[in-house]
């Protein structure tokens, strides 16, 4: 596997002043009129990981990561995506609020929630579901892959498996569905080693512009975590530095 780490510590080295300038944004600004709370969470996240994953600043890292955490902790204690400006998006934004949310806390030190991930998960199906009624697209297969991904995350292979066959095709992510298949039928081969491993890579760039990935960033994060539960071995265990040290490839 390549190492991507030098390309996240120059990116980081160059970009340092810009991340010291986010820190000094108000990530509740304007927060009533907010439509879209989950995104902030997502992009705290994102940045804090953007600047782990090059090894330079973990204290600056983790503030990012509080950030991501304080703004899901207040939208879920306020019920805010059940307000009138934000409901409207269910359960699109709750599924990624919360999917966010757990990752912010694993990687800030905690275990990965199964129960509110797996609550993400059903929420990306029955977005996805939308689309087997009415127009399926890149759209419903990127929500019912990221369904099927959590649910790998939290040992519930039998529902992967039953939502990987309910999908009408595979027109945009073929590759990701035959690399998901053969997580769920326990297929962790040297071939099965060496399919993920390529469809990794190409996630794993710091400039990732695969046309299907519709969120690179997550992507990266998810196919991080599979990479450790999945192909690891060893006694190491399923944690933050882990898939950090996965991602970055020292």
């Amino acid at each position: 596997m390549m190492s991507y780490k030098s390309d996240w510590y120059s990116a980081i080295t160059n970009e340092k002043e810009e991340f010291l300038e986010l820190l000094e944004m108000d990530p509740f600004e304007y927060w009533e009129e907010n439509r879209n709370p989950e995104t902030i969470v997502e992009q705290e996240l994102y940045d804090g990981l953007s600047v782990l994953y090059s090894g330079l600043y973990p204290s600056l890292g983790k503030k990012f990561i509080e950030r991501s955490i304080s703004v899901a902790e207040r939208a879920l204690g306020e019920k805010k995506l059940e307000n009138e400006v934000c409901k409207q998006f269910l359960p699109k934004n709750h599924a990624r609020l919360l999917r966010a949310y757990v990752y912010a806390k694993f990687f800030g030190g905690e275990d990965l929630d199964c129960s509110l991930l797996m609550d993400a998960s059903k929420g990306f199906y029955q977005w996805a579901s939308e689309g087997f009624l009415d127009e399926w697209d890149d759209h419903s297969e990127w929500a019912l892959l990221s369904s099927i991904r959590l649910s790998l995350l939290c040992d519930s292979r039998s529902k992967a498996k039953d939502m990987l066959l309910s999908s009408p095709n595979f027109k945009f992510n073929g590759l990701e569905k035959n690399v998901l298949q053969r997580l769920i039928e326990g297929d962790f081969s040297s071939a099965s080693l060496a399919l993920y491993t390529e469809f990794y890579d190409e996630i794993r760039q710091p400039s990732s512009s695969v046309e299907y990935f519709r969120d690179p960033d997550m992507h990266r994060i998810e196919l991080g975590l599979l990479k450790v539960k999945f192909f690891t071995k060893g006694s190491e265990s399923l944690s933050g530095k882990a898939v950090i040290s996965s991602i970055s490839k020292e």
